[in-house]
């Protein structure tokens, strides 16, 4: 028997493999923004010290290319109309040996994570029950773990990859396992606009 199974309330993750790569002015301008005082994650990830990265006027190709690129998701992904924009972006780097621990990011509707080097990694999602049945967390026995029975979900990953999810989700990447050092930039979105109508009581004005 044929099923045509349709993801009703599914949690969008896209990932493009693209061509896009950092030269290399904007490659150091990017690792320029670590220190021996930048944050370290508890497994070794260091944060750059600027958190309006994408910001810089060396990086403004690659300001242009993540903007457009979620723009362009938005509308022609989503299909929604609404405008969103840029609020926070920042650079991690990973060794070999580090990882990134599992978290979320608050106050954001979308992410936006671009390897601009990666020859190692996995970026892998969490959740705390599955799709299927999100309030009863049975323990089914699984015979090929899918997008609706499963608690998590892993992408590999490699430079010119860019995954855009929501921000609500839990992420982590997971051990770089390579001697070559892993950059990613991330950037978080939000939306402004007139939301609702006054007719139905609704009416939201985000600036």
């Amino acid at each position: 028997m044929h099923y045509n199974i349709i993801p009703f309330l599914a949690t969008p993750i896209a990932i493009s493999s693209t061509d896009f790569r950092l030269s290399e002015i904007e490659m150091n301008t990017v690792l320029k923004e670590f220190s021996d005082e930048s944050f370290k994650t508890s497994e070794g990830t260091a944060l750059s010290n600027t958190k309006t990265i994408l910001e810089k006027p060396e990086l403004k190709r690659v300001h242009d290319f993540v903007v457009s690129s979620v723009k362009d998701y938005v509308k022609n992904g989503l299909m929604i109309d609404d405008e969103f924009y840029l609020t926070t972006s920042w650079a991690t780097t990973s060794s070999k040996g580090d990882k990134h621990h599992r978290h979320n990011h608050p106050n954001t509707l979308l992410s936006a994570v671009y390897y601009a080097q990666a020859k190692s990694g996995n970026l892998k999602f969490h959740s705390t029950t599955n799709g299927l049945f999100p309030n009863f967390d049975f323990k089914f026995n699984i015979s090929d773990y899918n997008v609706y029975n499963s608690k998590g979900w892993t992408l590999p990953v490699s430079t010119g990859d860019l995954v855009i999810f929501p921000g609500w989700l839990y992420h982590e990447s997971e051990m770089n396992e390579k001697n070559d050092l892993r950059v990613i930039l991330g950037a978080n979105f939000f939306v402004k606009g007139v939301f609702g109508t006054y007719e139905d009581i609704d009416l939201l004005e985000i600036k």
